[in-house]
C-alpha cells in the first residue's frame, strides 16, 4: 500500500494477495454486496456475510498472516478434572462414528484417548477456542466502515487468526492494523509445552491499542509478506521469529515500490506479477563457485552464469536452480531426519560459514556438497525430463495444482476435479509459486489479487486463482484461472455496464 503522496492520480493504491492453500473449488468467492447501507466489493468466503478483502465506497482493506504464537500445549497432571461430551458424525452409507472429547480447563485434549481419566493428557489452549470470538463482527463492521475511526473499531472486536490489515481510504489516509488475540506469558515464551498445574498460565492479552499499527506513515509506504512486523525494542513477545516469512519478499516489494517517484496501477500489477528470485541474488555467487563433477553440470552451470534470476515457464536456469535448492534443503537429514528441510537462509548460512550440516556422515565439506548436489539434482531431473537438457524447461514441471481436497485424490475422477498448468514463480518470489518440495508443483499461492485505486474504486482490479463455480462441469468452475496464470485482472467495480452477463440474488428477509 501506498500513500497519495507516491502515487501518479494522489490518492493511495492498495494490493492484496493472500497466499493460501489452491485447491478446487478455490477458497474464495468474489461477490458485489449491496443493501442499505451496505456496499462492498471483493472476495468472500461461501457462507460468510461480508466481504472479507476489498473495499466498499469509502475504504479499502487487505490482509496477510502475521503468525503471532497464540497456542500453548498443557501437560495435565495425573487426575486433573476433565469435561467429556460425545460427538457422532454421521457417514452416508456406512454407521455412525462416536467421539468422545475430553476438555481440561486449558482446552481440548489432543492425547491419550484412553478409556480413563488416569496418566498425563496434552491439552491445547488456542485463543480461536476461547469463548466469546467476535471475529465475524469484526469482518461485518469492517463492510459498513467510513473511516479509519470506524475500521480499527471493527478490529478491535477481531480475535483470530491474527492478520496484518492494510488500509486507505477515498480522502488519503493510509494505515496498519495487526489485530487479534495474542496472549502474555510471564516468565516463559510458550515454546515447549508447559505443565498444567496453574504455574504458566496466560496474563491477558496484548491490549488492542498496543498491537502493532501505524496511521498515515511518514514514508507513505506499507509492504507486509509474512515478515516480521515488530522491532526488536517491541515490549511484548508475538512469539518466535521463526514464525515469519523470510524477508525476501518483502524486499523485494519494497525495491518495487520505491523504484519510482509516482506509482500507477500497472505498476502495482507489475510488482504482484513480479518472479525476480532474490534467493538466487544471495545464492549465485557461492553456487558458482561449485566445481562441476560432469559435462552436464559444467553446462548447468554455464546456463545459470547467464540467467537473469526470473522464474519464468520458460527457463531452464529456473528449473536447475530449484532443483538444486531442493537438495541443499535436505542437508540436515542425517542429523534431523528424512523429513527435515531447510528453508533457503538456513542453507546459506550453512554455506557461508562452512557449516557442520554440510558433511555427509562426518565427512565431506561444502565445495563437496555443492558438487554432489548438483549432480544429484541433474540426475533427478534426467528421470523427469530425458536426457537432452537443451529442452527442459521449468514450466514442464512447475504446474499449479488445484486440487479437489476429497475427489481429486480418487483415481477415476481427479481427472475431472483437479486443475493444473505451468505457472511462474519459485522460492520467495513476489508472486508466490513455491516448488513442493519432490514434485515441483505449486500447491500454495496468490489464492486471490486485488488491486484498488482510490481515486476512483471503480476503476480497481480482481481476480481469483481458479473459478467461481463449485461443480467441475460449470462454466465459470476454472475461468478465471488462465488470466490469474497470465496476470489479467477483472475490473472490481460497483457499475452493471462493467459487469457483462450477469445474474443478480436478491435476498428477502
Amino acid at each position: 500500500m501506498v500513500s497519495g503522496r507516491r502515487t501518479v492520480s494522489g490518492k493511495p493504491l492498495l494490493a492484496d494477495d493472500p497466499h493460501l492453500a489452491l485447491t478446487a473449488p478455490m477458497l474464495w468467492y468474489l461477490a458485489d454486496l449491496q443493501g442499505g447501507a451496505l456496499k462492498s466489493i471483493g472476495a468472500s468466503i461461501p457462507g460468510l456475510p461480508a466481504i472479507v478483502i476489498g473495499r466498499n465506497d469509502r475504504v479499502a482493506w487487505g490482509v496477510t498472516n502475521v503468525n503471532p504464537d497464540v497456542q500453548d500445549l498443557y501437560l495435565e497432571p495425573e487426575g486433573a478434572p476433565l469435561r467429556s461430551r460425545t460427538e457422532t458424525i454421521r457417514v452416508k452409507g456406512q454407521p455412525d462414528v462416536t467421539l468422545t472429547v475430553r476438555e481440561s480447563a486449558h482446552g481440548p485434549v489432543i492425547s491419550g484417548a484412553g478409556a480413563d481419566d488416569l496418566g498425563p493428557r496434552v491439552a491445547l489452549k488456542w485463543t480461536a477456542l476461547q469463548p466469546r470470538d467476535t471475529t465475524m463482527d469484526a469482518f461485518v463492521g469492517l463492510n459498513y466502515a467510513q473511516n479509519w475511526g470506524d475500521f480499527t473499531r471493527a478490529l478491535s472486536r477481531y480475535v483470530a487468526p491474527s492478520q496484518s490489515f492494510v488500509y486507505a481510504d477515498v480522502d488519503g489516509n493510509t494505515g496498519y492494523y495487526a489485530p487479534g488475540r495474542v496472549p502474555i506469558r510471564a516468565g516463559w515464551d510458550g515454546s515447549l509445552p508447559v505443565p498444567g498445574d496453574g504455574t504458566r498460565e496466560w496474563q491477558g492479552f496484548i491490549p488492542f491499542a498496543q498491537l502493532p499499527h501505524v496511521y498515515n506513515p511518514a514514508d507513505g509506504l506499507v509492504v507486509t509478506a509474512n515478515n516480521q512486523v515488530v522491532p526488536q525494542a517491541y515490549p511484548f513477545n508475538l512469539g518466535n521469529p521463526r514464525n515469519w516469512a523470510e524477508p525476501y519478499r518483502a524486499e523485494r516489494i519494497t525495491q518495487l515500490l520505491s523504484a519510482k517517484p509516482r506509482l500507477s496501477v500497472a505498476d502495482f500489477q507489475a510488482a504482484q506479477l513480479d518472479t525476480q528470485s532474490l534467493v538466487w541474488r544471495d545464492f549465485r555467487t557461492l553456487l558458482l563457485a561449485t566445481a562441476p563433477g560432469s559435462d552436464d553440470a559444467r553446462r548447468a552451470l554455464a546456463d545459470l552464469r547467464a540467467w537473469d534470476g526470473r522464474m519464468t515457464v520458460d527457463s531452464r536456469p529456473a528449473l536447475l536452480f530449484e532443483a538444486w535448492l531442493m537438495g541443499l534443503q535436505e542437508m540436515a537429514r542425517d542429523e534431523l531426519g528424512n523429513g527435515t528441510v531447510m528453508n533457503s537462509l538456513s542453507v546459506l548460512r550453512q554455506l557461508q560459514g562452512g557449516g557442520e550440516l554440510c558433511a555427509v556422515q562426518g565427512r565431506g565439506d561444502c565445495a563437496a556438497l555443492l558438487t554432489r548436489s548438483l549432480d544429484a539434482a541433474l540426475a533427478d531431473l534426467r528421470t523427469r525430463l530425458g536426457d537432452d537438457m537443451t529442452g527442459w524447461t521449468y514450466g514442464q514441471l512447475h504446474q499449479v495444482a488445484s486440487n479437489h481436497r476429497a475427489f481429486g485424490k480418487v483415481g477415476a475422477l481427479a481427472w475431472l476435479f483437479n486443475h493444473a498448468a505451468p505457472t511462474p514463480g519459485g522460492t520467495n518470489t513476489v508472486n508466490v509459486a513455491r516448488p513442493e518440495h519432490g514434485t515441483f508443483r505449486q500447491t500454495h499461492g496468490a489464492s486471490y489479487r486485488q488491486i484498488v485505486d482510490l481515486s476512483e474504486p471503480d476503476r480497481s482490479l480482481y481476480i481469483g486463482s481458479l473459478g467461481q463455480a463449485g461443480s467441475p462441469l460449470a462454466p465459470h468452475a476454472t475461468d478465471q484461472m488462465n488470466r490469474w496464470i497470465a496476470g489479467e485482472y477483472l475490473p472490481m467495480s460497483t457499475r452493471p455496464a462493467d459487469w457483462g452477463k450477469t445474474r443478480l440474488l436478491t435476498l428477502k428477509p
